[in-house]
């Protein structure tokens, strides 16, 4: 399993990174908790077979 993660250098795009017991996770800009930048763990979008997305809601205070 994969997750993605919003791309730290190139905006409105995602990286997906390996889900695997040593993962560290830190806090993005948003406050998410998020895999550590690893080059070691990134997927290629392309090699992904399915992508599943969780719906994200926000109110007017942010």
């Amino acid at each position: 399993m994969y997750l993605s993660v919003t791309h730290p250098f190139s905006q409105g795009n995602l990286l997906f990174f390996l889900l695997h017991p040593a993962l560290e996770l830190v806090l993005n800009q948003y406050r998410i908790l998020e895999p550590k930048l690893d080059v070691r763990d990134i997927l290629s979008v392309h090699m992904l077979d399915v992508i599943c997305t969780l719906l994200v809601a926000f109110d007017k205070p942010g």
